[in-house]
């Protein structure tokens, strides 16, 4: 229950900016539905072999097959809803070539960030093996699929530009924001919130980024590599220091 209240939370959150920056259509409505149920239902599943220790079938201390799961429902989810977000499909590893040099060089300043932060701030660890594959692996493809394939597709076609930005920048922003709130807010099992607020604008920074390699894009391939280059680094750092 806590699980779904932590999620619940972040919707609570990002909604408000959501409906206030949308056109206000029947459309709309229904793809904000549509964006609730992908994030609500995703989430939950990839913590089902938490609650369910049937359902971890991946040996490991990492949630590899929750992982797993929110990949392939992830997928399940985009060839439902995908007419929802036709204009803006960036789930598609065919790259938008027009921009690539500032895709590589937006790229490599993502992952060099990471390690910067990683070298000065994050605290040492032990060599892991399993740590370094998994961050090298599941987390950006998960993620990546969700937040930058399909609920930022649905925002985007939400929005409305306005004279501070245009949508595709907003969509960027907010999604960003509820990154940053999926890693940084939670609700303790005594229903307290907890807030870090450095995690939150370091995830949300990266999330910012991420966002933008995929808008230049046109696809989520070049943020899922990113973001696993950048985990692994951050790790692999870690581990050396």
């Amino acid at each position: 229950m806590t699980s779904l209240f932590n999620i619940l939370l972040y919707l609570i959150i990002i909604l408000p900016f959501f409906i206030a920056f949308s056109a206000k259509t029947k459309e709309t409505f229904h793809r904000i539905l549509i964006f609730s149920f992908c994030f609500v239902s995703s989430n939950m599943i990839m913590r089902l072999p938490i609650f369910f220790n049937i359902l971890d079938i991946i040996p490991g201390t990492w949630n590899w097959s929750g992982y797993i799961y929110g990949i392939i429902w992830n997928i399940l989810c985009y060839y439902l809803f995908k007419n929802f977000f036709t204009e803006n499909n960036f789930f598609t590893i065919k790259i938008d070539k027009i921009n690539i040099k500032y895709i590589i060089i937006l790229s490599l300043v993502t992952i060099l960030f990471q390690c910067i932060l990683s070298f000065l701030f994050y605290y040492s660890s032990e060599y892991n093996f399993e740590v370094l594959l998994f961050q090298l692996t599941v987390p950006g493809i998960s993620e990546g699929m969700l937040y930058r394939g399909i609920l930022l597709g649905i925002m985007i076609n939400c929005l409305k530009d306005n004279k501070f930005t245009n949508k595709n920048h907003m969509g960027v922003i907010l999604i960003a924001v509820i990154f940053g709130c999926v890693h940084a807010l939670w609700l303790t099992q005594e229903f307290k919130i907890d807030f870090n607020i450095i995690v939150f604008i370091v995830t949300g920074i990266m999330g910012y980024l991420f966002g933008l390699i995929t808008i230049k894009s046109r696809s989520i391939l070049p943020s899922i590599i990113v973001h696993n280059l950048s985990n692994f680094f951050i790790e692999l750092i870690s581990i050396l220091k």
